[in-house]
């Protein structure tokens, strides 16, 4: 953290080199890029978040230990927790069954907007937008409660359902269209609020159709 671009290139071609043999790396180096280790040290199972410490979760935690083990090299990856003798519940206990689920964390942001309207091409930021992990998952409820869906209703027109389990399967079948609907508007939200920005920085004077205007390409140089 806080290394120079081409000074943190360096340490990670040196470390995957096996030139440097120890790399003391924040939780986003960890967790986000795959370079080969022998073993994984947490000095701490407690981490900033931006507001408050607090512990990692199971999915920060098995994510960065499961570095530990080179492929072809490691028979078996090494894991070291520093327990704080002050502080002993901070050592952290995890189980792989208790991993959460990933969930997207994508916004579309004045920011996001400014950087993709350079692109020149609203094919390809609408392709971009839909391969968001939100669009992703809510466009696969969706193929699954549409087969679910059909599978019922077969099962209805055939006769298969009747009396108290057919009741069961129209309600179910209610359930489902109305949970198709939700999880449509969730999957068109990237693309939704994506347009809604483009209006307002159309209208602030930030971009226009055939690209940004002046004071759009100063903030989209912002950091």
């Amino acid at each position: 953290a806080g290394l120079a671009p081409y000074l943190k290139l360096l340490v990670e071609r040196l470390y995957c080199q096996g030139l440097v043999r120890v790399v003391f790396c924040t939780e986003t180096f960890a967790a986000g890029v795959n370079y080969p280790a022998a073993s994984a040290v947490f000095h701490t199972c407690r981490k900033w978040d931006g507001r408050d410490f607090r512990m990692l979760r199971a999915r920060e935690f098995f994510q960065m230990a499961g570095r530990a083990g080179r492929r072809g090299f490691d028979p078996v990856g090494w894991v070291y927790l520093r327990v704080p003798s002050d502080r002993p519940e901070e050592a952290g206990f995890y189980r792989e069954q208790a991993v959460e689920p990933v969930e997207s964390t994508f916004t579309v942001s004045p920011a996001t907007v400014l950087n993709m309207w350079q692109w020149g091409d609203e094919g390809l930021v609408g392709r971009f937008l839909d391969k968001s992990l939100l669009t992703f998952r809510a466009t696969r409820q969706i193929e699954a409660a549409r087969l679910e869906m059909a599978f019922l209703k077969s099962e209805l027109d055939g006769g298969v359902l009747k009396g108290k389990k057919a009741r069961e399967a129209q309600r179910r079948l209610r359930h489902l269209g109305r949970r198709v609907e939700q999880l449509g508007v969730l999957a068109r939200a990237p693309r939704r609020q994506f347009g809604a920005l483009v209006d307002v920085l159309g209208r602030l004077g930030y971009l226009k159709p055939e690209g940004l205007l002046p004071p759009g390409m100063f903030a989209a140089r912002l950091r």
